[in-house]
This record gives C-alpha cells, structure tokens and sequence, in this order.
C-alpha cells in the first residue's frame, strides 16, 4: 500500500475528532456530537443510514434515550486514502473500540469497529460518512458462551443476529 501523505498534526487532529465522538456520545453531549458532523453527513448502523443534521441528531436522541450508561473506549485509527480525493482534504479511517453500555438496566458488552469518511470544511476535520459495525455486543453473563457463537450480537430483548465482522 501506498503511504499516505498525512500530516502528523492531521493525524493528531482525526484522533481528536474520534476521542470527542466518544466523550460527546458517553456525555450525551447532543450538540458537541452533531458538531462533529459536516452538515450533509450520514451515519449508518445496522444497514439503516440517516442523513444530515437533523436526521443523525433524532439518531442519537433515540440512541441516548435507550441506554441509561454508556462507556466508549477507541483502541486505534488506520487512515486510508480516497481515490480521486487530496489526503489534506479527504480520507478514509477504520476505528477499533469496544463499549459497556446499559439498556434497561442490563450491563453489555461490545466491540465495534467503525468505516469513516473524513473531510477537512474551514480548517476543520469532520465526519462526511460514519458507519458501525459490530464484532460482538451481548449482555455480560452471555459472554463466555456467546463470544465464540456466529449469533454475537444479542442485544437484550432482540433476537440473536450474525456480526458485521468478521
């Protein structure tokens, strides 16, 4: 693969924006969060992509509304380049992480990764394009018989499903 001509402050500036997500989304910091957004961005999860502004902040509302606690924890960010795009103005990311979240009381556990899409708008890197996927995510008392199961993402009262990865 080629290198990618980032700079490092660029570099710095994309592991900040992926540190605040996760500050704003556990601190349920609506409007932080949705700053992170350039206006026409997408966020998808689950195959379900909403668009903009609006559309991502009724997202995460609804998201914030269904867990009492949430604890998001980035491990690292591979940046990769976008054909046809210059890497001072656009680039590509895949993140590592994992969660505890609870809904309804039930403490989960969850390792996600997500695919971005950055852009630079006014000196700024934003999200253009956010999407999540799951390694596992499943209450914690399922964990040791769920970990090794193809059905690893059973959110509490939903049906076990296949994970998005691998």
């Amino acid at each position: 693969m080629t290198p990618l001509d980032v700079t490092v402050e660029d570099r710095l500036l994309l592991q900040e924006l992926i540190a605040r997500y996760s500050l704003a989304r556990d601190d349920r910091d609506i409007d932080l969060l949705i700053s992170l957004f350039a206006p026409d961005a997408q966020f998808e999860r689950a195959g379900r992509v909403v668009d903009g502004a609006d559309g991502i902040r009724e997202f995460f509302l609804g998201s914030m509304r269904r867990y009492d606690l949430t604890n998001h924890v980035n491990h690292g960010q591979v940046l990769d380049p976008v054909e046809g795009a210059s890497p001072r103005e656009r680039v590509a990311g895949r993140v590592s992480g994992h969660a505890e979240l609870v809904p309804s009381g039930i403490l989960h556990v969850a390792a996600y990764r997500y695919h971005d899409l950055y852009v630079k708008s006014e000196g700024r890197w934003l999200f253009q394009r956010r999407s999540l996927n799951f390694i596992y995510a499943m209450p914690v008392d399922q964990f040791a018989a769920g970990f090794a199961d193809n059905l690893r993402v059973r959110w509490h009262g939903d049906q076990p499903r296949p994970a998005d990865l691998p």
